[in-house]
């Protein structure tokens, strides 16, 4: 069997051998044979039964989670099996860490491998990726002026300082907007929303696993209370991958709100260009919305 690389949904037996038994003896043998029973009470116990396939992977990577303490994940991702956002926000609200070692990599039969660390997110440009790679902010809807201060080419450069920011006490009129037009005094309607950035990944399509964004270090009533991301190749069919609450001042301490924050894709998607959409945040009275940074990473 290929240990470097399963999909869960073509697995299928091979002679005396089972390849998907490997799945739950990782576990068993890495945690212990109790969760076993710990799975079959759930599933007794629970108040509904599993409609579908999602449901069961659901079920089966939140009972995980809950045994081991940890946020399995990228185990489950790496079995080609893949978690929905609700599932993944429930786990996230417990505050469990994440796995820290590859333990789809392990062999029970030779009881070897698992447990070296998780290869680390690689940040495409090394975080700066308008610098380093070329990327450029396409569109957004609107800017605050001027536009070297708040233009959207600050979300690409690295500097967790410098910040885009919404039309407030006058708007950049120029390249680079699209949508929605502030109101006469220079501030952004709340009828703006949901606002829209398009990013070009340079003149070449990536491959990622997921996401970051840095909040506004300062004024954080109006961080981004989450996103919607779409990916495309050619600018102009997208794929929607999802919507994903961020941390803001207003649900998070402000320092973990302040702090990179990372999304992990349920699988690898490769694009060109990518469109995130978001809505206002409600603790703004000027109805403004700020950011210092945004990319993309890959493991």
């Amino acid at each position: 069997m290929d240990t470097t690389a399963k999909d869960w949904s073509v697995l299928t037996n091979l002679g005396q051998f089972y390849p998907r038994l490997s799945f739950y003896a990782q576990v068993f043998e890495k945690y212990g044979y109790e969760f076993m029973t710990y799975l079959a009470t759930a599933a007794r116990n629970a108040r509904f039964t599993s409609i579908d396939d999602q449901s069961k992977i659901d079920f089966y990577y939140e009972r995980l989670s809950e045994y081991t303490k940890t946020d399995m994940y990228r185990f489950m991702r790496e079995w080609g099996l893949k978690v929905s956002q609700t599932s993944r926000n429930a786990i996230a609200a417990k505050g469990f860490p994440k796995l820290k070692t590859n333990l789809w990599m392990y062999n029970p039969i030779t009881n070897k491998g698992g447990d070296e660390s998780i290869a680390p997110r690689i940040e495409f440009g090394a975080g700066a990726p308008g610098v380093n790679l070329g990327w450029t902010v396409n569109s957004i809807t609107n800017i605050r002026s001027p536009l070297s201060t708040y233009g959207p080419q600050n979300l690409l450069d690295g500097n967790l300082n410098s910040i885009w920011c919404s039309c407030f006490n006058g708007c950049y009129s120029g390249p680079n907007t699209a949508g929605a037009t502030p109101n006469t005094n220079g501030r952004t309607e709340s009828s703006s929303y949901p606002f829209s950035a398009i990013v070009q990944t340079g003149s070449t399509a990536i491959t990622a696993d997921g996401f970051y964004i840095v909040q506004r270090k300062s004024g954080n009533s109006n961080h981004l209370p989450s996103i919607t991301i779409e990916t495309s190749l050619d600018g102009n069919t997208w794929t929607s991958l999802g919507t994903y609450t961020l941390k803001t001042a207003q649900n998070s301490a402000v320092p973990e709100a302040e702090a990179k924050q990372y999304i992990d894709l349920s699988e690898s998607a490769t694009f060109k260009y990518f469109r995130w959409r978001w809505p206002r945040n409600t603790a703004d009275g000027n109805n403004n919305t700020a950011f210092a940074e945004l990319g993309a990473f890959h493991y």
